[in-house]
């Protein structure tokens, strides 16, 4: 499992910014983008969402 605050770091250093908590879930924003949604389990992310997470910025250019 990841820690939420490296997944929370990542995404913030690639232009994400956390809009909304609805639990369990975590909602990160982007101009002109759709936005992701991370699913947090007692502070800690599942390494596949983690990696999906990885492909979406990817692909976004970043």
């Amino acid at each position: 499992m990841a820690q939420f605050a490296v997944v929370l770091s990542y995404l913030e250093a690639h232009g994400w910014r956390l809009k909304r908590i609805w639990t369990p879930y975590r909602v990160f924003t982007r101009p002109g983008h759709l936005p992701i949604l991370v699913k947090v389990r007692d502070r800690m992310v599942d390494p596949d969402d983690f990696a999906k997470i990885k492909r979406i910025v990817e692909k976004e250019g970043e």
